[in-house]
């Protein structure tokens, strides 16, 4: 009988010197939950591949038309909790004598998934983890956080539970295993990071909603750090721990993934003090394994798991590294010397009360940074207005306040010399 394998894309969050981790997608019964409580109700979870709604019935929960699916929602207790939904989808098999779920084939490959959900009441969304390609992850706050996933399958060389050494962790199984179990051609699942209504899950994350972390390894861990604007201090970042086997199944080729991360234009403002232009023009990537850090190139001719690419537009940063080797590597994504790059955060109330922009009582206030400006001078999230360039220069802004029904009530140009 063939031994079940692992799947399993463990979290981690990074609290002082404290780690938290936690299972992800494992495969799932349709409609069932080894690990968490199922929320997969009806009417509440849908899927579409290729722009098809999948169709479901009260009869089969977790049966979407050839493709089963699991949504449970896991929680933890306490200081540094780790909360997700995790999810999976895999092929349904609708053989009545062999009705369970199977791996995806090679087809599902080119296909577009799109996954939604809606959470429960009050928790708090917040960034998204897929073994899988994830290209978006939205947030409807006008429709109770509806969450919406889309995704393409990534294939991944597995461990298999028993092949691991007794009592090893996952990263530590990677380590010791130079052979894949088997190799999985596709793979689809994720989980999806909130905070609960008590406010546990925050951790580092609450820095970077919207960040979406892609991989195919057989286990990766996430962890945020972000240095204070105007600290001196270095930190890590985004820092992602990997692990896989050396090999594929065959014993003989090189196991490889590939690895992205999104990081939103307002979490860059957040972690790192900067548009996601400026980050682009500033990130450093290194790699570490077994002692050794190496920097990252753009350039094709490093060595594989050195060359990375990195876009930006004025949505936020793609950093993509596409051939990342085993068996237990760490990348770091940071601005060089993991400085915050802000000169100086500005509340903008403060703001406003400056320029003497008059604000409604439950009204607004929101920057929109001129075009000409915000590349390589400042940026604005909703709260703050952070000034990154050189010193001397001047930011220029047009700052807004609202009504409670959305409303402009008053508006005025602003320049601001950054300090």
């Amino acid at each position: 009988m063939p031994r079940r394998h692992l799947v399993i894309a463990a979290l981690a969050v990074a609290v002082a010197a404290a780690a938290f981790t936690a299972p992800n997608a494992v495969a799932d019964a349709p409609g069932s939950c080894t690990n968490g409580t199922d929320v997969a109700v009806s009417g509440n979870l849908t899927l579409r591949v290729d722009g098809v709604d999948q169709p479901t019935t009260v009869q089969t929960p977790g049966v979407y038309g050839d493709y089963a699916v699991s949504l449970c929602r896991w929680s933890q207790t306490g200081p540094g909790a780790t909360n997700i939904y995790s999810w999976s989808v895999q092929a349904m098999n609708h053989n009545p004598s062999l009705a369970v779920p199977m791996d995806l084939d090679a087809s599902s490959l080119t296909k577009t998934f799109v996954l939604a959900f809606t959470p429960n009441a009050g928790d708090r969304i917040l960034t998204l983890e897929a073994k899988a390609n994830a290209t978006s992850f939205a947030v409807d706050a006008a429709h109770g956080n509806r969450v919406t996933i889309t995704a393409r399958p990534l294939g991944f060389s597995d461990i298999w539970g028993n092949d691991c050494p007794s009592g090893t962790t996952p990263l530590a199984c990677a380590a010791a295993v130079s052979v894949a179990s088997t190799d999985h051609v596709a793979n689809l699942t994720g989980a999806v990071r909130y905070a609960a209504p008590d406010g546990t899950g925050l951790a580092g994350f609450s820095s970077v909603p919207g960040m979406i972390t892609s991989s195919a390894a057989y286990v990766f861990f996430v962890w945020v750090t972000c240095p204070a604007p105007g600290s001196a201090m270095t930190a890590d970042g985004i820092k992602v721990d990997l692990g896989g086997p050396h090999f594929k199944h065959d014993g003989t080729t090189p196991n490889t993934s590939v690895e992205s991360v999104f990081l939103p234009a307002d979490a860059i403002a957040t972690c790192f003090g900067s548009s996601p232009q400026a980050f682009a023009a500033s990130a450093q990537i290194t790699r570490t394994e077994n002692g050794v850090t190496q920097v990252g190139s753009t350039s094709t001719s490093v060595a594989a798991g050195l060359q990375y690419t990195i876009s930006a537009t004025d949505a936020g940063a793609t950093i993509s590294i596409p051939e990342v080797t085993f068996s237990q590597p760490t990348y770091k994504f940071r601005p060089k010397g993991g400085r915050n790059l802000a000169r100086k955060a500005l509340a903008l109330t403060s703001v406003a009360k400056t320029a003497h922009l008059s604000v409604p009582a439950k009204g607004r206030i929101a920057a929109a940074v001129a075009t000409s400006t915000k590349r390589t001078l400042c940026t604005a999230t909703a709260k703050t207005l952070y000034e990154f360039g050189k010193a001397g220069k001047y930011c220029a802004f047009t700052l807004k306040s609202y009504r409670s029904n959305g409303k402009v009530y008053a508006s005025k140009a602003v320049k601001l010399r950054i300090p």
